[in-house]
């Protein structure tokens, strides 16, 4: 499976790389990574071996990796196993009037039995992976711009068969010009829109059309269309807390105050928000 994408940070190169390059900085914006350690250091870096305990969903992962590049300010490129996977994975830095064009190149191999697993739920797996690829960069793009809020920058986002990898250098690439935030949230909105109210609206209509049809003296119908409104609610909220969320901060987006600050005592959930209460990541923007 390989997987790339790219976006454009507002600071120089020499700016971007200590954040990728110093393990320490690293994990500020790689959240799942809990913990590195050297376990052989290479004065020239590359050849350097070290260990990352990765955790996620509660579930931890032991990684081993290597460098296998490394140019100052310019790329550096990784090579890691555990048990369940090896990957390649290499991060670029592009200087463009100032700014930084960053991007990230992905090969990962899976080990049995995730190969097997991979062929039912591939799709699901690259999904996965693409939301983390994507958040961790927004996260670096925030960090180095010392939390300013996101402009429109070229951001661009595929999943690339191997055999297609070649239409990258022939233009035939596709390029969005908004935020790569905004992107993401549509996606999540529509997800949640097919999962979380469509199945709400249908429960609450057959739990009212019950209501109707057992009144006054059917209590067991009665009973079971509250039970059917009920579970509706409890479905709303669920999928709400699941989908409906910010993809830098991955926090629920809710409804705003006057001064624009987020609403915590709120059990609903902003329609079209501009941004991100907490983090102000772009969210929305107007379709041209």
């Amino acid at each position: 499976m390989k997987i790339w994408y790219e976006n454009v940070i507002s600071e120089p190169p020499e700016a971007v790389f200590p954040w990728i390059a110093e393990p320490e900085k690293a994990m500020t914006w790689q959240k799942d990574v809990k913990g590195s350690e050297v376990l052989v250091s290479n004065p020239e870096v590359v050849g350097t071996t070290f260990k990352e305990i990765i955790e996620e969903d509660g579930n931890t992962l032991e990684m081993h990796g290597i460098i296998t590049r490394y140019v100052v300010n310019e790329a550096i490129g990784f090579h890691l196993e555990s048990k369940i996977h090896e990957f390649d994975i290499s991060y670029s830095l592009e200087e463009l009037e100032g700014k930084t064009k960053f991007r990230i190149d992905a090969d990962i191999r899976w080990k049995f039995p995730m190969n097997l697993i991979s062929l039912f739920i591939g799709k699901k797996i690259e999904a996965n992976l693409v939301r983390k690829l994507e958040s961790e960069t927004l996260e670096l793009k925030k960090v180095c711009e010392a939390r300013q809020r996101q402009t429109a920058t070229p951001s661009r986002l595929h999943f690339l068969p191997n055999d297609r990898l070649s239409q990258i250098h022939s233009g035939e690439v596709f390029m969005e010009t908004i935020p790569s935030s905004v992107t993401e949230f549509r996606r999540r909105k529509r997800i949640f829109a097919l999962r979380g109210l469509l199945p709400v609206a249908l429960f609450v209509v057959l739990g009212v059309l019950l209501q109707i049809w057992g009144m006054p003296d059917d209590k067991p119908v009665v009973f079971a269309a509250n039970v059917m409104i009920f579970f509706a609610g409890v479905w709303y909220v669920i999928s709400a807390k699941r989908y409906y969320r910010c993809p830098v901060c991955e926090k629920v987006v809710v409804p705003t105050k006057a001064d624009g600050t987020p609403s915590e005592i709120s059990f609903g959930i902003a329609y079209r928000p501009k941004v991100c209460p907490y983090c102000a990541a772009v969210l929305s923007q107007d379709r041209r």
